[in-house]
């Protein structure tokens, strides 16, 4: 049963909270092995903050879908008998009118308790009515500590992953979604074969996948077209993170962060429809920052910041690539009812 905590409590719970994210941070940029274990789980909670999703990996590692008490009930599920809630950042709003009271000190009245006196002084000026954003630690539940089915488990996504591990056409069909979501995005795709020589100038690395212009005139990305069909969803990923993550650059960035980030990104988003991209994206990373001895030097705030913005360039990418999987969803079943009813031809 949930007991109200006092300032005292929370302010502690609070401060406890925060240092063993950090801690948690820190653990998980020491190797290759350790950074994709990270990365998994960033995939299955892709719609939560990274500041969210080292909390829940922090007391509960074996997550896998998230919900609050009454989230679950609204579902028609209910939480089992003495499991212990994962605690997460939330935001409240709250509404109040500021003031200076006679000795020039700030007052703030809650906008529920505010009288007629405080409502006439905003009325004419003296008092001010805003609205701020605060966040707050509220319980939630992982869903293998209620009694829904293992089945019932997307319905706790806000934006539901279709099931492709059993869908043979996943590579298919992520190949033209993602090609569609880079067009719509307005950036030029082209094979490394097909590009200009002042284009290929800038292909530095004869052993490489891909490359991309971010941050130039003419945005551009580009593909070997031996690769395979996979490799190429994943390459294209990884330099559509770049022209997401790395426009500015001055923004400070080596470029074994560059690509890390880029990386992440790319595992993240695969990974999230089921293109297991692990070993490759380990050897690189690993590659990059010489097996994690390039992160030991960032202050541990910064990590924090570069893996938060993997997360959340990763949802921005999932998002856009599943109302691409949609689209295509809804064409085929377009087709499929014409070719029942007769009106369009094989």
């Amino acid at each position: 049963m949930y007991k109200k905590r006092s300032t005292k409590e929370l302010r502690e719970e609070v401060k406890a909270t925060t240092e063993k994210m950090v801690k948690d941070v820190e653990n998980y940029t020491r190797s290759p092995e350790q950074i994709k274990e990270m990365l998994d789980f960033m995939s299955r909670f892709h719609q939560y903050s990274f500041r969210n999703q080292a909390l829940i990996r922090g007391q509960r590692p074996g997550a896998t879908a998230i919900g609050s008490f009454k989230k679950f009930k609204d579902l028609g599920y209910s939480v089992q008998k003495g499991e212990k809630s994962i605690r997460v950042w939330a935001p409240s709003t709250t509404t109040e009118y500021q003031f200076r009271n006679e000795a020039g000190m700030l007052v703030r009245i809650p906008a529920g308790q505010a009288d007629a006196r405080i409502k006439a002084m905003a009325q004419e000026g003296r008092a001010e009515k805003k609205t701020r954003e605060r966040f707050r630690l509220v319980p939630v539940f992982d869903a293998t500590q209620t009694n829904m089915p293992v089945k019932d488990y997307p319905k706790l996504y806000p934006n539901r992953p279709m099931d492709y591990t059993a869908d043979p056409k996943l590579v298919e069909q992520l190949a033209v979604a993602t090609k569609q979501w880079v067009k719509k995005e307005q950036i030029e795709e082209y094979t490394v074969e097909d590009l200009t020589q002042s284009d290929l100038a800038q292909f530095k690395d004869e052993g490489q996948k891909g490359f991309s212009l971010p941050g130039a005139a003419r945005q551009i990305i580009a593909i070997r077209d031996s690769l395979p069909e996979s490799d190429k969803i994943a390459v294209r990923i990884h330099e559509m993170a770049h022209n997401a993550l790395h426009q500015d650059s001055q923004d400070g960035k080596t470029t074994p962060e560059r690509e890390f980030q880029a990386e992440m990104t790319s595992y993240v988003v695969c990974k999230h429809f089921g293109l297991d991209t692990g070993e490759n994206a380990t050897k690189y990373i690993a590659g990059w920052t010489k097996n994690g001895e390039t992160f030991e030097f960032l202050p541990v705030q910064e990590r924090g910041k570069m893996l938060g913005d993997v997360q959340k360039t990763a949802k921005t990418f999932i998002n856009s690539i599943s109302e691409q999987l949609e689209a295509q969803r809804s064409q085929s079943q377009t087709r499929a009812k014409k070719r029942e009813t007769g009106l369009e031809l094989e």
